[in-house]
C-alpha cells in the first residue's frame, strides 16, 4: 500500500469513497482549485484521454453553473 492509498483510506470524509468521488468531493470546498484538487486525489485517470474527457466535463458543469 502506497502512502498516499494510506493518507486517502485514512481521511474520514472520504471513507468509502471511489477515487473519482473524493476528487468530486475535494473540489467543492472553496478555495480548492482543479489543479488543486487533481494534485492532491489519489490517482483516478488511467490515461490522458480520461482526464482529458473528465476536465472537459467539468469545464461544461462550472461554465453551465455559472451561467
Amino acid at each position: 500500500m502506497s502512502a498516499r492509498s494510506a493518507d486517502s483510506a485514512s481521511s474520514a470524509p472520504y471513507a468509502g469513497l471511489t477515487p473519482i468521488e473524493e476528487l468530486i468531493r475535494r473540489m467543492e470546498k472553496p478555495p480548492m482549485t482543479f489543479e488543486e484538487a487533481v494534485a492532491t486525489a489519489p490517482d483516478v485517470f488511467e490515461s490522458d484521454e480520461e482526464y482529458e474527457e473528465f476536465l472537459t466535463w467539468y469545464r461544461a458543469e462550472r461554465w453551465r453553473q455559472v451561467a
